[in-house]
């Protein structure tokens, strides 16, 4: 009798050992998927701050066609860039994460 009982409570500890092994993955799953929702998300944020500046460069690249063959030249009245292309920076940051993204993939 008392041997039952010994066996069935080893049964009993292997039986949760299996289930703290599962949760234990789960939870490691868990930090891994939200490490990367938290990428993610400053990747999302970086192309959000970069979407203004490019719909800017369509629109003036779109009037600077308009204009082709007038005189005028450089940006357009009324807009004027930061010496050093410091326009393009943020547009630059979001091309480099992307790029990033491309070679983490490919890992």
């Amino acid at each position: 009798m008392r041997d039952l009982l010994v066996m069935q409570q080893v049964q009993s500890l292997q039986r949760v050992a299996v289930i703290l092994n599962h949760m234990k993955e789960q939870s490691n799953e868990l930090k891994h998927s939200n490490e990367k929702v938290g990428s993610l998300e400053s990747k999302l944020n970086k192309a959000k701050l970069a979407l203004p500046i490019a719909d800017q460069l369509k629109l003036d690249l779109a009037t600077a066609e308009q204009n082709k063959g007038s005189s005028e030249c450089g940006p357009p009245r009324g807009r004027s860039y930061p010496a050093g292309g410091g326009a393009t920076q943020p547009m630059a940051e979001a091309e480099k994460t992307a790029d990033e993204d491309a070679m983490e993939d490919a890992a």
